[in-house]
């Protein structure tokens, strides 16, 4: 077996050196998209649990409406809280509400099964 000389030798280890430079900056690029992707995927789980849910815009005065939005409805920006549908129907029941025009909630509210406290009682 033959050995390098030594400049052969240095500049083998050089190459080496500069692979695992790219690979290393190969690595540190995917680290980065990951982390961008892991922002991106918790951004639109808040969004989608916004938009499953249901907000209530209190009337400016006695007489009028509670209004009933979507959760991510932009004509109700700062939602005090956000409601399930079930919810929502039980803490509407008997006030005076009506639908936002612009969201339209009632597609998701159609169907919405509440359970009574005497549900499976005998009269």
């Amino acid at each position: 077996m033959t050995e390098s000389s030594l400049p052969e030798r240095i500049e083998k280890h050089r190459t080496v050196a500069a692979w695992l430079e790219y690979q290393l900056g190969q690595e540190r690029a995917t680290i980065q998209r990951l982390e961008g992707e892991a922002v991106e995927q918790e951004r639109r789980r808040k969004v989608a649990w916004k938009q499953s849910r249901f907000t209530v815009q209190e009337p400016p005065h006695e007489a009028a409406p509670y209004v009933i939005h979507r959760g991510g409805c932009t004509k109700n920006p700062n939602p005090l809280d956000y409601y399930e549908a079930p919810d929502l129907v039980m803490m509407m029941r008997g006030r005076n509400a009506s639908p936002c025009p612009i969201c339209n909630p009632m597609p998701g509210l159609r169907g919405t099964w509440i359970p009574t406290p005497d549900f499976g009682e005998d009269a």
